[in-house]
């Protein structure tokens, strides 16, 4: 039940974080088991796993080092897209938190490795990430080309909800290189193809950007 004053929203938002935690408790269960075990490949998924639900409970510091860890475990059992998979992991946690040039290092490395496996999803998300990094560096051409790779891979692969976040992405580099026509078209087609996916959480995103877009056009003009 909502109390007064409190919206659905922030309701919500509690709801989901019970939720996590939840989650969270049953994974450290089952790492508690695998440790019992000695059974390293399966303390490295689980951490890895940890990692991503102590970052949307923005328990930063944690969800690092549980990630770390995880990596190093896959690294002890010779894992090599466990750990392609982990360096991307901890390359977006460093790129959300600001850093640039050592998140450029880990994408790098994963898809060295994602190449040599010939694993197509692997690489599509890492070129997303780079394609992160060469926007917060201000370099569009970068950032657009990379981000045009993703899109082309997962459209091969039929990820179509990934689809449309590479479209956003592609949506804002137009509008930062002032193609705010051809930046607004895209972000709606992306828009678009949320909808039709039902992908409620990607489309309100998509559609405050596009909110965004829109008024700094209009003060521009």
């Amino acid at each position: 039940m909502v109390e007064m004053g409190e919206s659905a929203e922030t309701a919500q938002d509690h709801s989901a974080e019970d939720e996590r935690a939840a989650v969270l408790a049953d994974l450290r269960g089952q790492l508690k088991e695998a440790r019992e075990l000695n059974d390293a490949m399966r303390q490295a998924e689980l951490l890895s796993e940890i990692a991503r639900v102590l970052w949307e409970l923005r328990h930063v510091k944690e969800a690092v080092h549980s990630a770390l860890e995880s990596l190093r475990l896959f690294k002890g059992t010779g894992n090599e897209l466990g750990q392609a998979r982990t360096l991307c992991q901890v390359g977006e946690m460093l790129l959300e938190r600001g850093q640039i040039i050592q998140p450029q290092r880990l994408f790098e490395t994963s898809m060295g490795i994602y190449e040599r496996a010939e694993d197509e999803r692997g690489q599509a998300r890492v070129l997303r990430n780079m394609g992160r990094v060469a926007e917060a560096q201000g370099d569009w051409s970068g950032a657009l080309m990379k981000f045009m790779k993703a899109l082309i891979k997962h459209r091969t692969l039929g990820m179509r909800k990934q689809q449309a976040i590479d479209m956003r992405h592609i949506g804002l580099v137009f509008c930062q290189r002032g193609l705010d026509e051809q930046g607004l078209s895209t972000l709606m087609d992306a828009a678009e193809l949320q909808k039709s996916l039902n992908d409620q959480h990607e489309l309100t995103e998509t559609l405050r950007l596009i909110d965004q877009m829109k008024a700094q056009t209009d003060v521009l003009n």
